[in-house]
């Protein structure tokens, strides 16, 4: 399956949201999230914004995968704390 932001579950197709907005019983915006995704569904950009747009996340994934398509690696980068989290799949 080659279709960006579309993820299969249960036999069904289900678009994966590209932002996100929280707001409070006032209707005032408290935070934005927007995603980005690769051609598997998978996320590749995560960014979290305050009510006035200051960036409070800023994540980047990159992903291996094998001749099967299943995925065996993950690394996240947080490009405010510039930290990286890798984890390996094993099938």
């Amino acid at each position: 399956m080659f279709l960006i932001g579309f993820k299969c579950r249960r036999n069904k197709m289900e678009k994966n949201p590209q932002k996100i907005v929280v707001r409070d019983k006032m209707k005032k915006i408290k935070s934005i999230q927007e995603y980005r995704y690769n051609q598997y569904g998978d996320p590749i950009l995560f960014l979290k914004k305050d009510g006035l747009g200051e960036t409070l996340v800023h994540w980047v994934y990159e992903y291996k995968y094998d001749e099967l398509e299943r995925k065996t690696m993950m690394k996240i980068s947080d490009l405010g704390t510039d930290k990286e989290t890798i984890m390996e799949y094993e099938y």
